[in-house]
């Protein structure tokens, strides 16, 4: 009906499904038939939902929300909040990718709150992988795949270079059973740290590469265990093999102008063992 606009992120709670869209932040009961409805103060860019720490954080266009049920509360200015992830040594810290860099927020006695810029690093953060507690891979789909060095206050960037492969449009970084993968047009590369270079994955690359490419997305569906990624003509899932190391590739045939999902922007939901849900 035009009311919630293109869907970039989803997720479900005990009580609620939320939508994050181009026009804001929606949500409705889980298992109702009840209509979505907005979360005042959320209106514009939706770029991010995920339960971290047991609190929802909501990545916007104008900075970063905690939601509580239908409410939202800002924590942060910093314009475009891509991405938030735990640091595994700091558990009352959390590092945020942005439109200028990455940034520390942090949790205090009346909640979280944005502590600080990571100063020497101003480039987009839309993904953003940990290699250690203290060394990160930051991929830019214009620039390229960068190794950061950090601080062990998560201060400041001690050093940075970036990695030999080539940048890509809509190219991403993402973790799957602990390997780093990086993905573009011209396949999938699993990162090495004792080598600090790429690999192509032959068989991942010959999934989503070359003439079948529209998008370097991939998601680690940590509920359902799968990769997911998506082709020009199937949305493919890949699960731990159950009785070899080798992958298991499950293939859905639904091309790419019948998803009408923005490339680059793919997302997709786990609700339980037989539903996904897939924003468009």
């Amino acid at each position: 009906q035009g009311i919630l606009g293109t869907v970039y992120a989803s997720i479900k709670t005990d009580q609620y499904l939320y939508l994050g869209t181009n026009q804001g932040l929606f949500y409705k009961s889980v298992d109702s038939n009840s209509k979505f409805n907005f979360i005042e103060g959320t209106k514009g860019q939706v770029w991010y939902l995920d339960m971290l720490k047991g609190v929802l954080f909501c990545g916007h266009d104008n900075g970063t929300f905690v939601i509580e049920n239908n409410r939202a509360k800002k924590i942060a200015n910093e314009k475009g909040a891509w991405i938030i992830q735990e640091i595994a040594e700091h558990p009352s810290l959390l590092l945020q990718g942005n439109y200028k860099g990455l940034n520390i927020l942090e949790k205090t006695k009346s909640g979280w709150k944005y502590r600080n810029k990571v100063a020497g690093f101003d480039m987009s953060s839309r993904y953003f992988e940990f290699i250690n507690s203290n060394e990160i891979l930051v991929n830019h789909e214009y620039k390229g795949v960068y190794k950061i060095d950090v601080d062990a206050s998560f201060n400041k960037v001690l050093h940075y270079k970036r990695i030999r492969i080539d940048e890509g449009v809509k190219s991403s970084i993402s973790k799957y059973n602990n390997s780093i993968l990086y993905s573009y047009k011209d396949g999938v590369f699993n990162y090495n740290a004792e080598s600090d270079s790429f690999k192509k994955d032959s068989v991942l690359s010959s999934l989503f590469g070359k003439e079948r490419y529209v998008s370097g997305k991939l998601i680690n569906d940590n509920r359902g265990n799968r990769l997911w990624g998506f082709s020009k003509n199937e949305i493919i899932y890949v699960e731990s093999g159950k009785l070899s190391n080798e992958p298991q590739i499950n293939t859905i045939p639904i091309p790419s102008e019948i998803r009408n999902i923005k490339a680059g922007f793919e997302n997709v939901l786990y609700l339980s063992n037989d539903n996904y849900l897939i924003g468009t």
